[in-house]
């Protein structure tokens, strides 16, 4: 039986490669080591390899290795093949499974600030800064050691081109736990951009459905903290962010994580830390604006999409203003459709107006019917001024379009009515007396349970009325005032 393979320490600006379809005075499997600026072209492979229980022995150089059994199954695939069309065997990998020393921390922490880890983005001629990698990777990719999760993005992170200037947070340090690191680049993201775009993952409360999508649910984990743990389901399963990828169209430009232009609770305000911090607090300054009253989950009981909606209706049929003239209808009925699509039109390359129409193209079908709208919940002595409007507004109108976009936004979320009657969707968690907050550096308004002491963060919301930064307006006036949340 072959000896077990001894990794040698690697010098200072150095890397493994393991060689596939090498030279015939090499052994079938090699592993070399190269200078990082003189290496020989290679693709970089990083991903989970499968159960660590599940192994296969691979002769590298005359030694073994203990590898899962993708990985062994993938490099026999790759052996005299080629990943492009027209193009030479591959001949060189480098795979964090067998080229980095997985029982050396301090080898794991500098290899994975020098070596590109997903190949299709390292092409591309976008910088992508680490907040927005993070968000695009965080269902689809998986790992084996959830730390590279992140760490596993930094040798594409825009922040970490110049490696004398890599900022302490974004170091690979695999003596840190998991939470120690996701708190640790999170409280980064937002002194660095003052932004809160990345909380559009923070990890919530324990009893909302995205914690029970993930393989670690990481308890200790404060609930503003983005949890990029993998997770259990496919993307189509979990809430969609509010949070938008930003990918400006010329050369060398930074893909950033942002909010929609009309995304602007705060006025474009920055986000305010206030000091002290420590490891599980977060000090945020924001106003309070209004209190959940209202709340049903979308799609439970097995109920479908388009029942989900007309439930969602009942309530806010109940909540249709006393005063109830044409242009009152009109803001009340764009509302219903902004709230439960959070306002997303443009996925469709669609317009404002035109989902509008396909929004009031659903009321009036439905409502022309009565089939699923008891007739206690319409305002008798309007319903033909409410049917002549939606008819009006339905022209060229389109319901399955309708239907099909707030399915997208709505999916594992609740749809909830304030105190104050505004309209909106919110983390699935949601519950009635929860507080709503303007968070100063969100583009959106923001669930919040208050606690003895502090507050648990429950997650991003669209509520139509606090979209384009009317609480701070209200604040400017003296009508409200600005606190300072302590976020647990």
């Amino acid at each position: 039986m072959k000896p077990p393979y001894i990794y040698r320490p690697l010098a200072t600006g150095h890397i493994r490669l393991f060689g596939l379809n090498v030279p015939p005075d090499c052994p079938l499997n090699t592993l070399q080591t190269f200078e990082l600026s003189e290496a020989p072209a290679y693709y970089a492979l990083s991903y989970t390899w499968g159960s660590r229980k599940r192994t296969r022995p691979l002769e590298v150089d005359g030694w073994v290795l203990s590898v899962g059994l993708n990985l062994y199954a993938a490099i026999r695939r790759l052996r005299g093949s080629s990943f492009e069309e027209d193009s030479a065997p591959v001949k060189w990998l480098w795979i964090d499974k067998i080229c980095i020393n997985q029982d050396d921390m301090s080898e794991r922490s500098t290899q994975i600030q020098n070596v590109d880890t997903i190949s299709n983005i390292r092409r591309s001629r976008s910088h992508w800064r680490l907040d927005a990698l993070s968000i695009a990777t965080s269902i689809k990719c998986h790992a084996t050691d959830q730390r590279d999760k992140v760490y596993g993005l930094l040798g594409l992170a825009a922040e970490n081109q110049d490696l004398s200037r890599v900022p302490d947070a974004l170091r690979a340090d695999y003596g840190l736990t998991i939470e120690q690191v996701y708190i640790r680049v999170a409280l980064f993201f937002i002194r660095e951009y003052k932004s809160l775009s990345i909380l559009t993952r923070a990890s919530g409360i324990s009893s909302d459905v995205s914690r029970a999508q993930r393989k670690y649910k990481l308890d200790f984990l404060p609930t503003w903290v983005p949890n990029w743990c993998d997770f259990t389901v496919t993307e189509k399963h979990t809430a969609k962010s509010l949070s938008w990828l930003s990918h400006p169209n010329y050369e060398n430009a930074t893909t950033t994580l942002c909010f929609l232009e009309h995304y602007n609770a705060s006025l474009g305000r920055f986000a305010e830390l206030v000091e002290p911090l420590n490891e599980s607090l977060l000090r945020l300054r924001g106003i309070k604006v209004d209190t959940v009253d209202k709340t049903t989950p979308f799609n439970s009981c097995g109920r479908s999409c388009e029942d989900s909606l007309l439930q969602f209706l009942e309530i806010a049929l109940q909540f249709l203003p006393r005063n109830r003239d044409r242009n009152t209808l009109t803001d009340w009925i764009a509302s219903w459709i902004k709230a439960t699509t959070a306002e997303q039109y443009h996925l469709g390359g669609n317009t404002a107006q035109q989902i509008l129409s396909d929004g009031s193209a659903f009321l009036f079908n439905n409502l022309r019917s009565y089939k699923h709208i008891p007739l206690c919940f319409m305002p008798q002595n309007n319903i033909g001024e409410i049917m002549d409007l939606l008819r009006e507004l339905s022209t060229g109108g389109n319901p399955e379009s309708y239907i099909s976009l707030a399915t997208n936004f709505c999916f594992n979320r609740n749809f909830i009515i304030t105190l104050g009657g505004r309209m909106g969707i919110a983390p699935q968690a949601t519950r009635r007396e929860d507080l709503v907050f303007v968070i100063f550096g969100g583009g959106v308004p923001y669930i919040i349970r208050k606690q003895r002491g502090d507050s648990l963060f429950v997650g991003e919301s669209y509520i139509d009325g606090l979209m384009r930064g009317e609480a701070v307006y209200a604040w400017q006036r003296g009508e409200m005032e600005n606190e300072i949340l302590e976020l647990r």
